[in-house]
């Protein structure tokens, strides 16, 4: 479906939705195909220390659950590698961040593979 106007089945997906959760709204969410999934590892301490531990690819999934995670991601470019690392610290930076954890990240870039290895 490219449009809200093709989706004809909602007095179905009303009726299941209310009787899932009680509430009949239905929300439609934009398809990105061939989008990627990349999480940033990022580990702060309570002294303002705060690293990246690179990307890691995290696309292929089934039902809802990562299959592989492949570090560092194959097909990013580095110089958007280095905007994610980057991205990842300014906003722990901005959280105070004190533990270890993953910012998510999905890209809808085409792949690009890096002709040399980092």
């Amino acid at each position: 479906m490219d449009k809200p106007a093709q989706f004809t089945n909602s007095g179905v997906a009303r009726r299941e939705t209310f009787r899932a959760f009680g509430d009949d709204r239905v929300l439609l969410e934009k398809l990105v195909a061939r989008a990627r999934h990349v999480e940033v590892q990022i580990v702060g301490d309570q002294h303002g220390g705060l690293l990246h531990l690179y990307e890691r690819e995290c696309s292929i999934q089934r039902h809802y659950q990562k299959l592989i995670e492949e570090a560092p991601a194959p097909w990013l470019a580095p110089a958007l590698a280095t905007q994610l690392h980057e991205s990842a610290l300014r906003l722990g930076r901005h959280m105070r961040y004190t533990r270890w954890g993953r910012w998510n990240s999905c890209s809808m870039r085409t792949p690009v593979r890096p002709t040399s290895s980092r």
